[in-house]
């Protein structure tokens, strides 16, 4: 996942799952890839969870700030397909 700063602090977590609990994990995460422009395990972790908190409004402010703009308005724009979307911020020059 991205974060809004330019080093990226990451934390590993393993799980042991059942059999028929991993096949829907696996399930999930296959269903969230879809659409996602990044397609790693912890891209679709990460949207399947923002997805848990979105009727939260006081979480789901704090998940978009520590994914960082471009991960929040993918995962908007995938969840609500006919929101619309604009990137006001000057164009930076290369």
């Amino acid at each position: 996942m991205s974060t809004n700063s330019s080093k990226k602090q990451m934390t590993k977590k393993t799980f042991f799952l059942d059999e028929n609990i991993n096949m829907c994990v696996e399930e999930a995460m296959q269903k969230a890839k879809k659409g996602l422009k990044e397609k790693p395990d912890e891209m679709a972790l990460g949207y399947i969870c923002f997805n848990f908190v979105a009727d939260d409004g006081g979480k789901l402010l704090l998940c978009a700030q520590r994914l960082g703009i471009e991960t929040t308005v993918e995962i908007l724009t995938k969840r609500f397909p006919n929101l619309k979307v604009w990137d006001e911020r000057p164009k930076r020059e290369k």
